[in-house]
């Protein structure tokens, strides 16, 4: 029982001002030890007990409120409210807090017991009255500010939580609680920035502190740095491997990166361990629709469909499963139960991008179009996007530009190695290259590469200070030369791994850009170039829900795509001469038209036979683990002729960017009549 004698008050109010203080200073460990060796005085008592309640250990809160109980005091029947909570009971929570008041109305604990049993019993505003009046009475009480801040996060006043988090911190650094959910509330204001510094502060003062490293990996994965996500999620794995969160987030980042049968496997050992793993559960039936398998897809999904009214995010894949299905109407009936205030922001994200879609299918394109813009607005402000140079890919368009006028001087094309089995299939996004690259990739003795980072990687050979090759002016040694095509061909080689070729297209569009490197270094590979109406091209582009990049995040209004879109057909037009002999032109619109002769010309000009069977979507992706572009849903399907001419459903918009747009329409034969 703890003890409480009159003569004890003055001494223990000095004991408690010196701990606070140097709760303050940081020295957070030897105070509590100092503390607890001072078990059974009341005063002390009534900080541990505090203290362990907002660091959500009742193993360290527990015998200190046996201790406390005895007690006919204030803090003795906050102790009791306490145990009742813990008991999962709040109403006895709540009247043994007001017991706690009638013994001490200036019991600054009391009131902050009381704020949390009314917290838990869903008496938010009563609650929040608690915990004012809390801190009012003990301004320095880092618990109470702590308290505040939990309360404020659950009204969605996250800015605010984030204040109280950070008084409460100012008060006591060392209060884990406080730095720990803190960085989940930046997370869900998301600040993926903010959140990774407060789970590096707790890794710094505990490297073994699991949810801090897990949550550290999903910040970093947020801000785009897979690898170290990665790293941080089989951290957590390697010394809890039933944890299914890490085994959810791990999850997430395979099918982020595409790497669909490590992602599957993540996500059912995830389920396997917590049925009720809701992230874990929507991210497989993702998994299973972008890769095209429709039924596993919803068969993923369909345990959850139960609390879809309660979570959005099922509401969502349910939607596009839908729409996936052709019931653009029922899509849009499920988006349109979904409350779009207070939604996490990528959420928000998903919910506008599905709607666009949906609205599009089912012919409502003045909406669609409102809709698709809402979500590019959205996007826009992301976390990801302040990563990202805008001014990267305008700067390396204009460099090559410059390198060529200055008489592009690389490679020698002299090398030994001369590509003759190599095809680099280019162009800009959006225009046929993935339905291209799945025809050919049924085709005997040719393998494809989906967008691969092939020469992303090799490049690194030439540019060994940094310096883009676009930079130089005078002609790379030979040796840099050689170095260059041996690293590429380890990039293609990796990529192949043990599946036979005798021709391999190395498929990425905007690698239009380095053709005439790829040319010089490469003297008898082929090029293969796919070509769309221009405003379909541009139409399409903006309404991708892009993984942004240097090049994706100039998609989100029409000017910035159209001038995007123009700046690499003009620089295209300088790159064409350079490539005759080896070039093959491949219309969207001839290939949806009449699929069968154009994939034939493309199969002579490559050298190898063309089958009819490289039509049949079934053939074409038998194999393929997944199609990597947002193209995928596309690709599944029949080829059909819905896509060309689509620029004409939004005419209105496009039609001011007409004369921007005529001399790439005259020079391919296109017209917006």
């Amino acid at each position: 029982m703890t003890e409480s004698t009159p003569e004890e008050s003055p001494q223990a109010a000095s004991i408690l001002s010196e701990a606070r203080r140097r709760l303050a200073a940081g020295d957070t460990a030897a105070v509590l030890l100092e503390l607890e060796a001072r078990a059974g005085h009341e005063a002390t008592d009534a900080l541990l007990r505090d203290w362990w309640l907002a660091e959500a250990r009742p193993d360290r809160a527990g015998p200190v409120l046996e201790r406390l109980v005895g007690a006919d005091s204030a803090e003795g029947w906050a102790a009791r409210s306490a145990q009742a909570l813990l008991a999962g009971d709040p109403g006895r929570a709540v009247e043994a807090a007001r017991q706690a008041i009638r013994r001490d109305a200036d019991c600054a604990a009391a009131y902050g017991h009381l704020g949390r049993a009314l917290f838990n019993a869903g008496r938010m505003a009563d609650a929040e009255r608690c915990f004012a009046e809390a801190v009012r009475r003990d301004p320095d009480s880092a618990v109470a500010r702590y308290n505040q801040g939990h309360l404020l996060r659950a009204a969605g006043r996250l800015d605010a939580a984030v204040a109280a988090y950070g008084e409460a911190l100012a008060r006591a650094p060392g209060l884990r609680a406080a730095r720990f959910h803190r960085g989940i509330t930046h997370s869900l204001a998301e600040r993926p920035g903010a959140a990774l510094a407060d789970f590096q502060a707790l890794l710094e003062a505990d490297a073994a502190d699991l949810e801090a490293r897990l949550n550290a990996g999903l910040a970093r994965q947020t801000l785009g740095d897979l690898d170290a996500a990665e790293a941080d999620y089989r951290a957590v794995l390697e010394r809890a491997p039933d944890h299914p969160l890490a085994w959810t987030y791990l999850g997430i980042l395979c099918n982020e990166q595409l790497r669909t049968a490590e992602a599957v496997e993540a996500l059912e050992r995830a389920l396997a361990l917590d049925p009720n793993e809701l992230d874990a559960r929507r991210e497989l039936a993702n998994v299973f629709e972008k890769a095209n398998r429709l039924d596993q897809a919803e068969a993923a999904l369909a345990p959850a469909l139960p609390a879809a009214a309660e979570h959005p995010g099922v509401v969502v894949d349910a939607a596009r499963l839908k729409r996936r299905r052709g019931d653009a109407a029922g899509a849009l009936a499920l988006l349109d139960r979904i409350d779009p205030r207070g939604l996490p922001e990528r959420l928000a994200l998903e919910v506008q991008f599905e709607r666009a879609n949906a609205l599009d299918r089912a012919g409502r394109y003045d909406e669609a179009l409102s809709a698709v813009r809402d979500a590019n607005r959205r996007a826009a402000s992301g976390a990801r996007r302040a990563r990202i140079d805008r001014a990267a890919f305008p700067r390396e368009v204009a460099g090559v530009r410059d390198w060529l006028a200055a008489g592009a001087p690389g490679i020698d094309s002299r090398g030994a190695d001369s590509g003759a089995e190599l095809c680099f299939m280019i162009g800009f996004p959006r225009c046929g290259t993935t339905l291209l690259d799945t025809i050919l990739n049924a085709a005997e003795g040719l393998a494809t590469l989906d967008e691969r980072p092939t020469f992303e990687r090799a490049r690194a050979a030439l540019e060994p200070n940094g310096q883009p090759y676009w930079s130089r002016r005078r002609p790379f040694p030979a040796a840099d030369a050689d170095a260059f095509r041996a690293a590429y061909r380890k990039a293609v080689a990796d990529e192949l791994g043990d599946r036979p070729t005798d021709r391999v297209v190395d498929k990425l569009p905007l690698r239009v850009l380095h053709a005439p490197l790829l040319a010089q270094a490469f003297p008898a590979a082929k090029f293969v170039v796919s070509l769309r109406h221009p405003a379909d091209v541009v139409l399409s582009n903006l309404m991708q829900h892009y993984v942004p990049n240097d090049a994706y995040v100039h998609f989100d209004t029409l000017d910035d795509t159209v001038a995007t879109y123009l700046d690499v057909m003009q620089l295209w037009a300088a790159i064409r001469p350079l490539l005759e002999g080896r070039l093959h032109l491949v219309r969207y619109e001839d290939l949806v038209d009449d699929p069968e002769a154009e994939v034939a010309r493309a199969c002579a000009f490559l050298g190898i036979d063309f089958d009819p069977a490289m039509l049949d979507p079934a053939t074409r992706l038998a194999g393929r683990e997944r199609v990597r572009t947002n193209s995928y849903e596309q690709v599944a399907e029949s080829i059909y002729r819905r896509s060309a001419g689509r620029w004409r459903n939004y005419r209105d918009a496009l039609m001011p960017y007409r004369d921007r747009l005529q001399p790439v329409l005259d020079e391919y034969g296109y017209s917006m009549e």
